[in-house]
This record gives C-alpha cells, sequence and structure tokens, in this order.
C-alpha cells in the first residue's frame, strides 16, 4: 500500500502541468484579487480598521481551503490514468491485494493535499506579514494545521468518490475544469456569500467543502475580528449602522446562518468528519462493486 502511495506521490510531482492545472483554480482567485475583488472590499469597508489585513487573512484561509480541494483532486489523476491505460490490470496480476492499491491512491491523494496546502498556508502567512498584519500564535498555527489535515480528508474524500465512478481520462478533464471554475463560488471566495443571490447563498451553505473555508476562516480572523470591532470609529459609516461582528462574519462566509441557528468552529469540524468518513466508505464500496 505504501510503495503504491510513493509511486503515485511521485507521479503527482513529476507532471508539473498536473501540479499546475491542479493550482489553477487558486491561480483564478489570486489573479480576481489582485486585479478586482480585493480593492472592492476594501473601498466598500475603508472605514472597518485594519480591513486590508482582515481582508487578506480571508482571502488567504479561502485559497488554503480550495487548495484542499483541488491538489487532492489533482493526485488523483494517476488512478484515472491507470484505469484509461488499462495499467490497473497488471497490479491486479500481481501480489497486490486490491484494498492494498485502493489504499495506495488514498494515502497519495491525502499526503499531495497536506502537503500543497501547507505551502499554500505558508505563503498566505508571508503574503499577511507584507500587508502589515502579524503572524498567528503558535496555537493558532498548530491548530490551523489540524483544520488543514481534516479539510484534506474530507474534501479529498470527496473527490476521491468522484473520481472512483470515471473512467477516462476525458472525464477526469472534465471533471477537474468544473470543480476549477465553481470551487471559488462554492467556497464563498469569488466574492462574499452576503453579496450572493439568496438561492445561491443556500448551495454555499450545503456545500460541504465550504466549511473547511469556514474552519480557517474562524481561527484565522479571531484575534483580528475580536480587535476590529472593539476599535470601530465612534462614527459608524452610513449603511453600517448596527451593523455587528456576527453580521460581518455571516457576510464574509466567516460563519453560516440557518434560521437562528449561527455555525461555528465545532459545526464545521463535525461537517467535515462526517463527509469524510462517509465518503470515503462511499468510496470504499464503489471500488468493491467495480472490482468484484
Amino acid at each position: 500500500m505504501f510503495t503504491m502511495a510513493k509511486r503515485n506521490i511521485k507521479l503527482y510531482f513529476r507532471d508539473k502541468t498536473s501540479v499546475i492545472f491542479s493550482l489553477f483554480a487558486v491561480l483564478v482567485i489570486i489573479a480576481l484579487n489582485i486585479f478586482f475583488l480585493t480593492d472592492s472590499l476594501n473601498k466598500g469597508m475603508s472605514e472597518v480598521p485594519n480591513i486590508e489585513v482582515l481582508v487578506g487573512t480571508w482571502l488567504v484561509a479561502g485559497i488554503v481551503a480550495v487548495t484542499t480541494t483541488t491538489t487532492a483532486l489533482g493526485a488523483l489523476n494517476t488512478m484515472v490514468e491507470d484505469k484509461s491505460r488499462k495499467i490497473y490490470k497488471d497490479f491486479y496480476t500481481s501480489p497486490l491485494k486490491r484494498s492494498s492499491l485502493a489504499g495506495g491512491y488514498i494515502i497519495s491523494c491525502v499526503v499531495v493535499g497536506i502537503i500543497m496546502s501547507i505551502i499554500a498556508f505558508a505563503a498566505g502567512m508571508a503574503y499577511i506579514v507584507y500587508l502589515g498584519g502579524d503572524l498567528p500564535s503558535v496555537e493558532t498555527i498548530l491548530k490551523t494545521l489540524g483544520i488543514i489535515v481534516l479539510a484534506v480528508l474530507a474534501n479529498g474524500s470527496l473527490v476521491f468518490f468522484i473520481t472512483s465512478l470515471l473512467k477516462t481520462s476525458g472525464a477526469f478533464s472534465a471533471l477537474s475544469t468544473v470543480i476549477g471554475t465553481l470551487i471559488g463560488f462554492l467556497m464563498g471566495i469569488y466574492m462574499p456569500v452576503g453579496n450572493l443571490p439568496e438561492g445561491m447563498q443556500w448551495v454555499v451553505k450545503l456545500f460541504p467543502c465550504t466549511y473547511s473555508a469556514s474552519a480557517l476562516r474562524t481561527l484565522l480572523m479571531d484575534d483580528l475580528l475580536e480587535e476590529t470591532f472593539s476599535s470601530m470609529p465612534a462614527v459608524i459609516p452610513e449603511g453600517y449602522e448596527g451593523f455587528t461582528r456576527t453580521d460581518f462574519e455571516h457576510f464574509m462566509g466567516v460563519n453560516f446562518e440557518f434560521g437562528d441557528y449561527s455555525t461555528n468552529l465545532t459545526t464545521a469540524i463535525i461537517v467535515m468528519a462526517v463527509t469524510a468518513v462517509v465518503c470515503y466508505l462511499l468510496s470504499i464500496l464503489t471500488v468493491s462493486r467495480k472490482n468484484k
């Protein structure tokens, strides 16, 4: 199993095109924010103290969340290639158990996702420092790394289940394109959730991967939000009267509102854990059925 995982990881990093393509959504988000979204948000809330660092942290959390999904998906290209080129038949004739073969794909998917997400997180922290912000505390960094691992397990399990249904490289390329295009909307990153139509807001709230972004935003923005809303100007800008921290969190997709209930870090962790367990179980059933 671990030999298969090692082989898959090497193949992923050897294929530079695959690495870049798995980061396509991240690159699009960065480009949109550099040329449009960040300036728009900063101007729209220019009276909010330290808004540039606050929005930058919101963006970094979203980028890391997207990376946990798209890079895990990119690592599964090897599995689809093995299917389409019938390479898996060579493995089936070897002493390697089919469960070990599937396990190798899963492990490589998770390892690649964690490595790339941690790199994205480190780059994001460098960007925050560049904006004039401070690095999070050691405790927050450790908690964030834990959330990244859980996010990769959850989001990786979802894309692994979907990918296990595919048989051709063309289908995988189409899936990668669709996910790369939509993931920014589905995680509420291309624009704040509060700016989306109500129907789209529900789609975002019900999309499991969104909760990885929510968890990361909650951790990384907590101290900033506390500082920001404790030092709001005495004269509230027009249109922001009564605008509380909770309102801001709902508007920006830090947490989500379901009637009188507001999600929190615990909610996000539960959603990710359930997604990981359910989707991996479904994937095992799918792979086992196809292998009979």
